[in-house]
């Protein structure tokens, strides 16, 4: 007696519905792709490979629910671009590594030390360990001081208060704070992201926005996946670089000029014209009046010495230390001296942040103004 199929049962010659065939091929494939990148992600490792960043915001810093971002303990990778290709690294403390191999919460009670506060420019976008600003500083200062590199890419000055209050708040406090002055801090103050806390300006009066930072489920994945798999690095890295490829290619070359009158360092250039008056009620000015007043005061508060240094002449800023009471270091001769010395570039072309003889002219001029001896 032959028996009969049940229902559970395929009967012969008959084909599984379509659906269900494409799922099986998917699964099959998705199978493979992995097994292919395991075995990707085994040869990096047993070859050694380092991980790779064309973007510092992601590589170098993590997320932080008042600040928006900070920088990443013990993160370490080839910075590679069309102006640098260079190793760039964190301490422990998610700073910039340096020669000062101690903790920023371990600093001898009898050193007198220095907090250095910026964004990308005093990070150190595009040179390696050992050749940021802050570096040369420590380098002259023979020990008399101890400079620690705060600086952040992408920070506004809203956010250089709020990092320093962070520090200051857990228990850790410095003798004296110098903060580099960067010209797109006027409008980063106020850019709406969701990603940081800005300020909004009504009525004349500074307002603080988003000032509890949602996580970005997208980012903080990317940022792991980065982090922890050399496949998922690459595949990144290469696809950031050939994207910025891309847009610099649809760029018209007199976007990548200089504007008329921009002072250039490591060349000499005509004298810019004179600058239009500032605008004391503008979005941007009452903004940043508001972010620097907030880091004298938490200053005073603490008992801190405050240094504001611009590197080139900055109406907007000179009208806020003005109206603050505040002492400006503007380090614009010193550009003119490097280029009377020498017309080696100052700058990673194309790109505007300083190379290593940059930020040397940089953290001299700051020795020789704030902290040479006898000052």
């Amino acid at each position: 007696m032959s028996e009969v199929p049940t229902h559970a049962e395929a009967a012969p010659g008959v084909r599984r519905p379509w659906w269900r065939r494409l799922l099986v091929r998917l699964a099959l494939l998705c199978t493979s792709l992995l097994v292919f990148l395991g075995l990707c992600e085994v040869v990096l490792r047993i070859a050694g490979a380092q991980p790779k960043t064309a973007t510092a915001l992601l590589g170098y810093f993590e997320y932080h629910e008042r600040i928006g971002w900070w920088g990443r303990p013990d993160a370490g990778q080839q910075f590679q671009a069309a102006e640098a290709d260079v190793w760039i690294s964190h301490n422990a403390d998610g700073l910039r590594t340096s020669s000062l191999d101690t903790s920023i919460r371990n600093d001898p009670a009898d050193a007198r030390t220095v907090w250095c506060l910026g964004d990308s420019t005093t990070w150190g976008w595009g040179v390696t360990d050992g050749e940021t600003w802050v570096d040369e500083l420590n380098r002259l200062a023979e020990g008399q001081r101890l400079f620690r590199n705060l600086g952040a890419t992408g920070y506004s000055a809203l956010q250089e208060f709020l990092l320093l209050r962070e520090h200051l708040q857990a228990g850790r406090k410095p003798h004296e704070v110098v903060v580099l002055f960067c010209s797109n801090d006027v409008a980063e103050n106020l850019e709406r992201k969701k990603t940081r806390p800005y300020l909004e300006v009504l009525g004349g009066e500074a307002v603080l926005r988003n000032e509890t930072v949602k996580p970005g489920l997208g980012r903080n994945l990317t940022a792991w996946l980065t982090t922890n798999s050399l496949v998922c690095n690459y595949v990144h890295y290469y696809f950031m670089r050939a994207r910025r490829a891309m847009r610099q290619g649809e760029r018209a070359p007199q976007d990548a000029a200089p504007a008329a009158g921009d002072p250039k360092p490591g060349a000499a250039s005509p004298a810019p014209p004179a600058p239009p008056p500032v605008d004391l009620a503008s979005p941007g000015q009452v903004a940043l009046l508001a972010s620097y007043a907030r880091i004298r005061d938490i200053c005073n508060e603490y008992g801190l010495e405050l240094h504001v240094v611009t590197p080139y002449a900055a109406p907007d800023l000179a009208a806020v230390c003005a109206q603050l009471g505040l002492r400006l270091t503007d380090l614009s001769p010193y550009w003119q001296e490097q280029a009377a010395l020498s017309d080696a570039p100052t700058q990673l072309l194309p790109d505007p942040h300083w190379n290593a003889l940059g930020n040397t002219v940089v953290g001299r001029a700051i020795h020789t103004e704030l902290f040479e001896a006898g000052r």
